[in-house]
């Protein structure tokens, strides 16, 4: 009798620690998914705002047309596959400023805000 009551809590035991080491397994997976969102978010990020310090407009060419190149070279990027929408940041004079990205990565939606490097002259 003491042999069977033993083994029942031996099982008992084995249970319970097995239980816990499934559920450490599936939070383990679940934080390491979340690791690798959140560092291909900021990877996009880093990028987006990469590109767009590197946008130089020559003062004599209209900025419409290096921005709109500018977000097709954004759309064939690395990241591309990742954009939902780009949009156009004006300034109270209605020149253009900067860009807003709209990217989806893995279940989360996320919007950055760059502003471009330069100041447009303009004629008054």
């Amino acid at each position: 009798m003491e042999t069977l009551v033993s083994i029942a809590l031996i099982l008992t035991l084995s249970y319970c620690i097995i239980v816990a080491f499934s559920v450490a397994t599936r939070a383990n997976l679940k934080s390491m998914v979340a690791i690798r969102t959140a560092h291909k978010i900021l990877e996009t990020d880093r990028f987006i705002r990469e590109m767009t310090d590197s946008l130089h407009v020559p003062y004599w060419l209209k900025p419409e047309e290096s921005i709109a190149e500018f977000k097709n070279e954004l759309w064939r990027s690395r990241a591309g596959k990742y954009i939902q929408e780009i949009t156009t940041l004006y300034d109270s004079s209605g020149l253009p400023r900067g860009v807003t990205v709209g990217y989806t990565i893995g279940v989360r939606h996320i919007t950055t805000s760059a502003l471009f490097p330069f100041l447009q002259v303009t004629e008054k």
